[in-house]
């Protein structure tokens, strides 16, 4: 299972999101487990899944009287998206030019 990391110290809303993307992509969908795996406390984690169903990415359904938790096709795009681009490297706009590339006059 690809649990979330972070590095030491407070994480992002978008961290918290994304990480709860990641443990309900890896067919994790019990609230419960979700909370542990995903390390954050209840309150905040039915907040941040209202939020998710609210945007599409998520959906809720109650199988033999229990909740799951399901990614749907569009969190699917986001995640895999969001995951891609934290992961390339920084570049410039190709019309950004450094100070150093500039003569001495412009400085």
């Amino acid at each position: 299972m690809n649990v979330p990391s972070f590095p030491c110290g407070k994480r992002s809303k978008l961290e918290i999101y994304l990480d709860i993307l990641r443990v309900v992509a890896n067919e994790i969908s019990e609230p419960a487990t979700i909370m542990y795996a995903a390390k954050i406390p209840d309150k905040l984690l039915n907040e941040m899944l209202e939020k998710l169903e609210g945007w599409g990415l998520i959906e809720k359904k109650t199988a033999r009287n229990r909740l799951r938790v399901l990614i749907t096709p569009k969190g699917v795009r986001v995640l895999s998206k969001l995951d891609s681009a934290s992961t390339k490297p920084a570049t410039t706009h190709p019309e950004q030019k450094s100070s150093f590339l500039l003569p001495n006059n412009h400085l």
